[in-house]
């Protein structure tokens, strides 16, 4: 930051900063290991995820904005002529000892050597088919995004994150409050050091959890995974929201960019993704790039990248699809919907029609290659049909008119 007149000493002075929630709230308490120069025309100032002296005020951490100095008599320069632009946040944990005080980044490692990180849905989650398949697309379009090696191991009945059992689970929360849509714990583990003598924190677990209830109600969710879907009015995404969480998982804080899906609220009717996000994407990368490098730390190692073997680059947006060649149609549909295997070998096993909420509305079973459905009961609008085959499944979004 240069500019006239700061003083050649810092003194009590502070930096007054944006933070990353609300661009009218001002951050101006800066720890003191955060300032790393100071002269009356420059200051150069490490810019931390998270401060200290903020912990009891809870203002959050730095974000995008003009910024100022405030002197010793509490007087405030005026802004910036540029605004400092903060593209992602990558989470920093305070380590303390004594009078000993430092600022230390966190990454991933596993506990046995070149395999993913592994997580478990809950089966508040695993039990319905449109939960799973919204966390999943969230989850891959991560991973062939930046290579992070996530992996759905299974599931489990836990219904909720344990903090400190080792288990990272993505759950469904009856208890969250009506404004908040989703929650990440990240718990961290050791201080160790990697091949080149930079310190870290490693992650043991992360739980995620998110709202089943929003403002008393369970049916404020929309479930919509594809590309250029829309929401409706009075609808939260739940792929956006999921995508947001998933980046804290990562790593990675909130910014005040709002298309960013690290963006620090949401709304009804918004959808934000990773192509509306490329700072995010940025960080991601920087976040796995730097858990690959070689630790000395006992016990653990660093991760692999994720293959992208399964992803596909269309226009610059990054698609994941479980495929098992079959068709459904008409599409949109009045009186029937047929399903057909392409594949003449394999056979229906089962088909489940879902509304948007997710509630199934018609159950059909098949053991043929080729299923016809009434649906000229059901009223308009736009539902799910999931296929079970012996060799896979496949949903796809149908219209009805």
């Amino acid at each position: 930051m240069m500019g006239y007149r700061f003083g050649n000493e810092r003194g009590i002075e502070q930096i007054c900063m944006k933070n990353d929630r609300n661009v009218s709230d001002l951050i101006q308490n800066f720890d003191y290991i955060d300032y790393i120069y100071w002269s009356d025309t420059i200051i150069r100032l490490n810019v931390p995820s998270r401060i200290d002296t903020l912990a009891e005020l809870k203002k959050g951490s730095p974000g995008s904005g003009k910024f100022s100095v405030v002197s010793n008599n509490g007087i405030t320069s005026n802004e910036s002529d540029e605004p400092l632009i903060i593209t992602h946040a990558v989470n920093n944990q305070i380590y303390k000892k004594f009078d000993y005080f430092l600022k230390i980044p966190q990454r991933h490692n596993v506990e046995i050597e070149n395999e993913p990180i592994k997580c478990y849905l809950d089966t508040s989650i695993s039990n319905n088919i449109l939960l799973t398949a919204t966390v999943k697309q969230a989850l891959n379009d991560w991973k062939c995004q930046t290579k992070m090696n996530w992996e759905i191991v299974g599931d489990t009945t836990l219904s909720s994150g344990i903090i400190g059992d080792g288990v990272s689970l993505i759950y469904m929360d009856e208890n969250l409050a009506n404004d908040t849509l989703g929650v990440t714990i990240r718990v961290t583990y050791n201080l160790c050091s990697d091949i080149n003598g930079n310190r870290f924190f490693y992650y043991d677990e992360v739980d995620i959890g998110f709202a089943k209830y929003i403002d008393g109600t369970n049916d404020k969710w929309h479930f919509d995974s594809t590309s250029n879907h829309s929401v409706p009015p009075g609808k939260y995404d739940f792929y956006t929201v999921v995508l947001h969480e998933l980046g804290h998982a990562l790593g990675l804080n909130h910014v005040n960019q709002s298309t960013d899906v690290l963006f620090y609220s949401s709304s009804t009717g918004v959808i934000r993704n990773l192509q509306s996000s490329p700072n995010a994407v940025d960080g991601g990368i920087y976040i796995v790039n730097q858990s690959t490098i070689s630790n000395n730390c006992p016990g653990v190692f660093p991760i692999t990248y994720a293959s992208t073997e399964d992803c596909s680059e269309t226009g610059g947006v990054i698609n994941f699809k479980e495929y098992s060649g079959i068709k459904f149609y008409p599409n949109p549909a009045e009186q029937e919907l047929t399903i057909e295997i392409l594949d003449k070998s394999n056979v229906i096993q089962e088909i489940y029609m879902l509304n948007e909420v997710g509630q199934v509305v018609k159950n059909t079973q098949g053991h043929t290659n080729k299923v016809t459905i009434d649906i000229s009961n059901l009223v308009k609008g736009f539902y799910f049909v999931k296929a079970i085959t012996k060799s896979g499944e496949q949903t796809e979004k149908i219209i009805i008119k």
